[in-house]
C-alpha cells in the first residue's frame, strides 16, 4: 500500500509537469483563437476586445494558473468554436478511444505473450524465423500508412469494411447484439492498424526475454531433476520473462495511446484523437487542453498499473521502492 501512494503522489508533479509544458508550447506556437475572426468586416478593436474575453492577452503563467485552478474545480472550460462545455465533448468521445485503446491493448498482449514465449522456446525452427520476419516488417511499417493501405485494400477494393466511422446511424434503432456487431465491424481495421505495429515490437522482446530465461542455470538444473517442459516453460520461464515485458508495455503506452489517436484521425473514430486534431486546427485552446489532460491520465495510469503489475510479480519492487 505505501508502495501505491507513493506512486499516486508522483503522478500529481508529473502531471502538473506535462500540462504547463503542453500548455506553454501550445501558446508560443504562431497564431491563437481569433485567427477565425481574421476577416476585413472585424476591426482590431473588435479583435482586441475577443482576446481579452478570452483571456488570451494575460501572461502566460497567469493563464495556464487560471486554467489549473478551474480545471481542480472540476471546470475544464467552453470550446472556443461550439460553445460546448470541454467536458462533456470529451465525455462523449472518451467511450470509444477507450474502446479502441483497451481493446488493442488487450489482444496485443495475448498475442506478444504467445508468440514471444513459443517463438523464443523453439528459437532457429521455421516457426521462429517466421516470426521473424512478420515481426520486423510490422516494426518498419508506419502505422499512417499501414492504415492507408487497409482502407485501399479492405474498403474500396474488396469492400469488406467500413472507410471511416464508429457505427451505422441506419441501425440506431436495431437491436443491442446487431448495434454492437456494427460498431466492432467498423473498428476492425482501426484496431488490426494499432495490433500489427504493437505486436511487432514486443513480441521481439518477449522472444529475448524467454531466450535468455531458458539459458539460465536454475532452467538447466530444473530439466536435470526431470521437470517437464511444460512446467519450466509456463510456471519458471513465462514468470521470470513477465517482468521485462510488463516494463516494455508501460514504456509503450503513451506510443499505443498517441497511435491510436492517429488512427482516429485516419479512420475519422469520433474519440479524443479526431477532437484534438480538429481541435488544434482550429486552435481551440480548451478542448486541446482537455484532450492532453485525459490522454496525459490515461497513460500515466497506464504506467502506474504496469508498476503495480511489476510489484506484484516481484515484490520485491514494492519494498525496495
Amino acid at each position: 500500500m505505501p508502495y501505491l501512494i507513493k506512486r499516486l503522489l508522483s503522478a500529481i508533479p508529473l502531471l502538473i509537469g506535462i500540462t504547463f509544458i503542453s500548455f506553454s508550447l501550445m501558446k508560443l506556437a504562431p497564431g491563437d483563437a481569433t485567427s477565425m475572426y481574421r476577416d476585413p468586416s472585424i476591426s482590431q478593436a473588435d479583435i482586441a476586445q475577443i482576446r481579452s474575453n478570452l483571456g488570451l492577452d494575460q501572461p502566460l503563467v497567469v493563464q495556464y494558473a487560471k486554467w489549473l485552478n478551474n480545471t481542480i474545480h472540476g471546470n475544464l472550460g467552453y470550446s472556443f468554436v461550439t460553445g460546448e462545455p470541454t467536458s462533456k465533448a470529451i465525455g462523449d468521445r472518451i467511450g470509444a478511444t477507450l474502446l479502441l485503446s483497451c481493446a488493442s491493448f488487450g489482444i496485443i498482449l495475448v498475442i506478444t505473450f504467445f508468440l514471444g514465449l513459443w517463438s523464443g522456446y523453439k528459437k532457429g525452427s521455421r516457426f521462429d524465423d517466421w516470426v521473424t520476419i512478420i515481426t520486423f516488417v510490422g516494426m518498419s511499417i508506419p502505422t499512417f500508412w499501414l492504415g492507408l493501405i487497409l482502407i485501399l485494400v479492405f474498403s474500396l477494393t474488396l469492400n469488406v469494411f467500413p472507410t471511416s466511422g464508429y457505427s451505422n446511424p441506419f441501425l440506431s434503432e436495431a437491436s443491442s447484439l446487431v448495434r454492437l456487431g456494427d460498431i466492432f465491424h467498423h473498428m476492425t481495421l482501426p484496431l488490426l492498424t494499432i495490433v500489427i505495429g504493437g505486436v511487432a515490437g514486443l513480441t521481439r522482446y518477449h522472444r529475448f526475454g524467454i531466450i535468455s530465461i531458458l539459458n539460465q542455470d536454475y532452467i538447466r538444473a530444473a530439466r536435470a531433476r526431470g521437470i517437464s517442459e511444460s512446467i519450466i516453460l509456463f510456471k519458471h520461464a513465462f514468470k521470470n520473462a513477465c517482468l521485462p515485458i510488463i516494463t516494455i508495455l508501460g514504456l509503450s503506452l503513451p506510443g499505443l495511446i498517441s497511435g491510436s489517436f492517429v488512427v482516429e484521425y485516419i479512420f475519422a473514430w469520433p474519440g479524443l484523437g479526431q477532437l484534438g486534431v480538429q481541435a488544434v486546427f482550429a486552435r481551440d485552446y480548451p478542448i486541446i487542453m482537455g484532450t492532453l489532460l485525459m490522454s496525459s491520465v490515461l497513460i500515466i495510469s497506464g504506467n502506474l498499473l504496469a508498476d503495480i503489475a511489476y510489484a506484484k510479480i516481484d515484490p520485491r519492487i514494492g519494498t525496495l521502492s
